[in-house]
């Protein structure tokens, strides 16, 4: 679905929504990605009391750039597929 659906209709766009969509999609690959990278790290040995903290500051991290990030790439293709040709 992300780069299927995605990328058919990037063919029917710009090259500078083409690359927005591309970069988006990018950012949700490695955003998602980072979750369950942040997950396993308290099981490397990691102190308790440490690995607590490490957890909730990665999701916080993840969770800006997953949500905030995407929001802000989807609001860049959306003004620049309405600016005129």
């Amino acid at each position: 679905m992300l780069w299927g659906e995605i990328g058919e209709a990037m063919a029917k766009e710009s090259a500078r929504v083409q690359v927005l969509m591309r970069n988006t999609r990018l950012l949700l690959l490695a955003t998602w990605g980072f979750y369950p990278i942040t997950y396993m790290l308290p099981m490397l040995g990691v102190a308790a009391g440490s690995a607590v903290v490490i957890l909730q500051v990665g999701y916080s991290l993840a969770d800006v750039l997953a949500k905030a990030g995407y929001g802000l790439m989807i609001f860049w293709i959306a003004k620049t597929k309405s600016e005129p040709a």
